[in-house]
């Protein structure tokens, strides 16, 4: 999605529930993804969930869960990854 600004990534995992990166590159035969996952907990806060792996995933990827007492913090923190993700040549899928 070219154009897309963090913003916007970040309205599409709330209402979509996660916003997923991929970085194709032919030429040093890399296929990767990295998904960013929004989810209510238990204990009334939310989680954070990161996702990450090749194209195509054999086996079950490596997750990180972070625990946010709020939606703000929460948001914060999912700002930096996208942005993170952007500038290491991830593009959103679309």
């Amino acid at each position: 999605m070219f154009g897309t600004t963090i913003a916007e990534m970040v309205d599409r995992a709330l209402a979509e529930g996660a916003v997923r990166l991929t970085l194709i590159d032919p030429g040093r035969r890399m296929r990767k993804y990295y998904r960013l996952g929004v989810q209510p907990n238990l204990f009334g806060g939310l989680d954070l969930v990161r996702e990450w792996g090749p194209i195509p995933g054999g086996r079950r990827p490596p997750r990180i869960v972070e625990e946010y007492p709020d939606l703000p913090s929460l948001l914060a923190r999912l700002g930096e990854q996208v942005k993170v993700r952007l500038n290491g040549g991830y593009s959103v899928l679309a």
